[in-house]
C-alpha cells in the first residue's frame, strides 16, 4: 500500500512532539534513528534501531519503553485530531542527524499477529538492505 503522510502542519506539530520525548543524551550517540510500529485494534508492537557514528546498524530491545512512549503520542495525535481510530496500521520515524525528521504511514495489514516477526524483517530488508541488523538487548 502506498505510505500516507499527514497533512502539512500536523506533521511538524506531531514531529516536533516526538521528538521532544527523545533525550539528546540519547540521539547524540546515534547518527541515525528509526522508530516503527504497528496498530491493530487497539493492540500494538513498536521497535527501535539506530545507526552508530561507525556505521553498525542496531535494533534496541532494551528502549520498547521510549519507542512505546513515541507511538501513544503519534495515537493520542491522531485520534484527538480526527476524534476516531486512525486510518493508519504502521508507522514509522526516521531521524537522521543534520536533516529534517520524517514520519511515514502506511496501511498494511497488521491484524495476524503471529506474523509480526516476519513484517519486521521484511521491513528491516526494505529500510536498511542487506546490512546486518545487530540485536541488542542493552547499549
Amino acid at each position: 500500500m502506498p505510505v500516507q503522510q499527514p497533512k502539512l502542519g500536523e506533521s511538524d506539530q506531531l514531529l516536533d512532539s516526538l521528538l521532544a520525548l527523545i533525550p539528546k543524551s540519547f540521539l547524540s550517540r546515534f547518527d541515525s534513528l528509526w522508530a516503527r510500529a504497528e496498530v491493530a485494534r487497539g493492540v500494538g508492537s513498536a521497535d527501535l534501531y539506530a545507526q552508530t557514528p561507525d556505521g553498525r546498524v542496531l535494533h534496541l530491545q532494551d528502549e520498547r519503553e521510549l519507542v512505546g512512549s513515541l507511538f501513544d503520542c503519534a495515537y493520542d495525535f491522531a485520534t484527538t485530531r480526527s476524534g476516531k481510530e486512525p486510518q493508519w496500521s504502521t508507522a514509522t520515524l526516521r531521524w537522521r542527524r543534520g536533516h529534517p525528521a520524517q514520519l511515514g504511514f502506511g496501511h498494511e495489514d497488521v491484524e495476524d499477529r503471529g506474523n509480526t516477526s516476519q513484517r519486521r524483517t521484511v521491513w528491516e530488508q526494505s529500510e536498511f538492505g542487506n546490512k546486518q541488523v545487530e540485536r541488542l538487548d542493552s547499549f
